[in-house]
C-alpha cells in the first residue's frame, strides 16, 4: 500500500471539493437558469473553491502534518502497551498454567519472565500502563492466583483507556 504524504492527501482532498463545487454549480445553473448559467456557475463556483483552497494551503498542510505525527505517537505508544499486556499473560501462562504445574519447565519461566521485563520496562510505555505493568508482575513473582487476576484486569483496563 502507497504511503500518504501530507501534499499528496490536500492535493486529493482539494481537487474532490474543487469538482464538487463545479459540479453543484453547473447543476444549480442549469436548474435555474439553463446551460448558459450553469457553465458560469461551475466555473465561478470551482474557481472559488481552487482559489480558497490555495489561501489555506499552507496552514491545512502543517495540521496535517501535526495530525500524522500525533495519530503515530498514539499508535506506537497503544502497540507497546499491547505488546506488554500479551507478554505479561504469556508469563502468567507459565506461572499458573492450565494444565498442571508440572506443564511449564522453568526455564522457559524464568525466559518468560525475562521477557515480560523487559517489555515492561521499555521507555516509550506510558507511565499508567506501566504502573500497572510493574503491579501485575510483582504479583506474578509472588505467586497469588487471585491477586494476579485482579492485577492483569487492571492492567487490561489501563491498556484499554489508551484508546479513548
Amino acid at each position: 500500500m502507497a504511503r500518504h504524504d501530507p501534499r499528496r492527501e490536500y492535493l486529493l482532498l482539494m481537487t474532490t471539493m474543487v469538482t464538487c463545487a463545479a459540479a453543484i454549480g453547473a447543476a444549480l445553473g442549469a436548474i435555474l437558469e439553463g446551460p448558459a448559467l450553469g457553465l458560469i456557475a461551475a466555473v465561478s463556483l470551482g474557481g472559488g473553491t481552487a482559489i480558497g483552497t490555495q489561501l489555506v494551503r499552507r496552514r491545512t498542510l502543517a495540521n496535517l502534518t501535526k495530525a500524522r505525527g500525533e495519530a503515530a505517537a498514539r499508535g506506537y505508544a497503544e502497540g507497546i502497551a499491547h505488546m506488554t499486556l500479551v507478554k505479561i499473560a504469556m508469563y502468567e501462562a507459565s506461572v499458573f498454567p492450565l494444565s498442571g504445574d508440572d506443564a511449564v519447565s522453568a526455564e522457559e519461566r524464568r525466559a518468560r519472565r525475562a521477557t515480560a521485563y523487559q517489555v515492561a520496562a521499555t521507555e516509550e510505555l506510558p507511565h499508567s500502563v506501566r504502573e500497572a505493568a510493574a503491579a501485575a508482575l510483582a504479583v506474578l513473582d509472588a505467586g497469588s492466583r487471585d491477586r494476579a487476576r485482579e492485577a492483569m484486569q487492571t492492567l487490561m483496563t489501563a491498556v484499554n483507556k489508551l484508546r479513548h
